[in-house]
């Protein structure tokens, strides 16, 4: 028989309220059931009392016109406060409500709780693990990221949970394109998922419709900017150079970054002439085809520290892939003017009264333009 008491415990609030979604929606998927939710995110220590008393009576009886009942303590955050968790009133009502949930549960009552903080040092969190042990609680504790913090992997793995919970589809491809551009907090994330879903109608969204309505916040934008310089792409370098000035990122911190790459392209460029570095095909890196980066052995000394910016000595290697992918799209001529224009107009930002983002942008669209090459 499967538990009828189910704990949630995670740190990050907006994946818990997802979780908790998806787990309310698969337990009453049964018409009958009514659901009632007991705030539990008290602030003080009578609230707390009042909270557990009113979960306490609503998982002992069912509502008149129903023969299935879910109660929700929802938000029960006082589990981690050691003001609230220190209280004789409070531990006295704990013990109460671990005897309940140790006995057997009325029928057609289903029980879940949630919570942001979850100290195991308490009575009642350790009783309520050994519940678990018994069979009796269903406990998930959520981790977040690494250290805290969410990675790309966790974004897909949040992606995925999503759909299935949700019953939607989405491609491959798009998933790679969607979690490449959000990537900022996980309540950003669903929002933007949600409103992408509510923008197809529920259909499975191309990359033009991700393109269309999703608010890119991306922590890696300013290297998507580089990306959409060195592929020449206007359309994705202006809608990534207004997101950056929304969040307030400064012109000139982009426009060295843009001088950089400039630099990188034309080295590589320079290499493969010289036969330092050879490009072959490689593997598909977030939907697209790649390129490879082979570094000449002889390639040693001095050559080595006047490359040091690059490749095997300093890049990772889909770095130096993402760079020599992008030569294809620059000559030398015209890789020499960009970085001539680049630096005239980083001196005008810092020397001239002018607008800096008004003239990063007018200077990097004047290098849009296709070469010769192309």
């Amino acid at each position: 028989m499967s538990p009828r008491i189910h704990v949630l415990f995670c740190e990050d609030d907006y994946i818990l309220a997802g979780k908790a979604d998806i787990l309310i929606k698969q337990l009453s998927q049964s018409g009958a059931m009514t659901t009632e939710i007991i705030d539990g995110a008290t602030d003080t220590i009578d609230a707390t009392i009042d909270a557990i008393g009113q979960f306490c009576n609503a998982a002992r009886q069912i509502d008149l016109f129903a023969s299935e009942k879910l109660v929700w303590l929802k938000n029960a955050s006082f589990l981690g406060s050691d003001r609230t968790m220190g209280s004789e009133a409070i531990k006295e009502l704990l013990v109460q409500l671990i005897e309940f949930l140790s006995s057997d549960l009325p029928d057609g009552i289903e029980l879940v709780i949630t919570t942001t903080a979850f100290n195991k040092k308490y009575s009642f969190c350790k009783q309520l693990v050994a519940l678990e042990k018994e069979g009796k609680v269903a406990f998930e504790e959520i981790p977040v990221g690494k250290k805290g913090k969410l990675t790309t992997a966790d974004f897909k793995k949040l992606l995925n949970e999503y759909l299935t919970g949700h019953n939607l589809q989405m491609g491959a491809k798009e998933q790679e394109y969607f979690c490449g551009m959000i990537s900022s907090s996980s309540r950003v994330f669903m929002n933007e998922l949600d409103k992408l879903f509510i923008y197809t109608s529920n259909n499975p969204p191309t990359i033009q419709d991700i393109e269309a309505i999703v608010t890119m916040s991306n922590l890696q934008e300013p290297w998507d900017l580089l990306d959409a310089f060195g592929e020449r792409n206007a359309r994705k370098l202006l809608r990534i150079l207004h997101n950056l000035y929304d969040l307030r990122v400064d012109p000139i911190f982009l426009i060295g970054q843009l001088e950089q790459r400039t630099n990188e392209l034309l080295i590589l460029t320079d290499c493969v002439k010289r036969g330092y570095a050879k490009l072959s095909a490689g593997t598909s890196f977030y939907g697209r085809t790649e390129t490879n980066v082979t570094w000449s052995e002889a390639l040693t000394g001095d050559d080595g520290d006047a490359l040091a910016d690059l490749g095997k000595y300093k890049l990772s290697g889909w770095q130096a892939s993402r760079i020599a992918d992008q030569i294809k799209y620059w000559d030398r001529v015209t890789l020499r003017l960009a970085r001539m224009k680049l630096i005239e107009a980083h001196v005008q930002m810092v020397s001239v009264g002018t607008n800096p983002k008004d003239l990063l942008e007018l200077t990097l669209l004047s290098l849009m333009r296709p070469s010769a090459k192309v």
